[in-house]
């Protein structure tokens, strides 16, 4: 009998490994920068804590707007060897916009709320003001 559980303990595990692998292969895989890459979801605004304690706008925090790109699809990006902050994620389905240059803001508006395609560079969230786990630099956006 104990060997009956340990084979079908096995089996288990390994139908979990290959379930895993399978959805992750299913996932497009994209690359941190400095490899460019085209996204395309829905840019939205959303509001999120800010200082000081990055929790909670009702228990004081300050809150703050950021444009975010929803995926129609899970993503993985796939770190870099030997790198401890880029580092490999799994389902991310929503991507915090980063611009360069405030003016772009005023330049993407008439965008928001409707599908795009984002060009940019991938990196991954370092501090409190980053609220996803990805971020994305934008070099380009466009209706699509």
């Amino acid at each position: 009998m104990k060997g009956k559980l340990m084979h079908c303990a096995r089996f288990i595990v390994l139908l979990l490994v290959f379930t895993v692998a399978t959805a992750v292969q299913a996932q497009d895989t994209l690359q941190y920068g400095p490899s460019v890459v085209t996204i395309t979801g829905v840019a939205v605004s959303d509001t999120f804590p800010g200082p000081p304690n990055y929790e909670s706008i009702q228990a004081g925090d300050k809150p703050e707007d950021y444009w975010v790109l929803r995926l129609s699809s899970p993503i993985f990006v796939l770190g870099a060897p030997n790198d401890d902050l880029n580092v490999s994620e799994n389902d991310i389905s929503a991507l915090q916009l980063v611009f360069m240059n405030s003016d772009d803001y005023n330049t993407y508006r008439k965008l928001l709320n409707g599908k795009v395609k984002v060009t940019g560079t991938l990196f991954h969230a370092m501090s409190g003001h980053h609220h996803t786990k990805v971020l994305l630099a934008v070099k380009n956006m466009v209706a699509g």
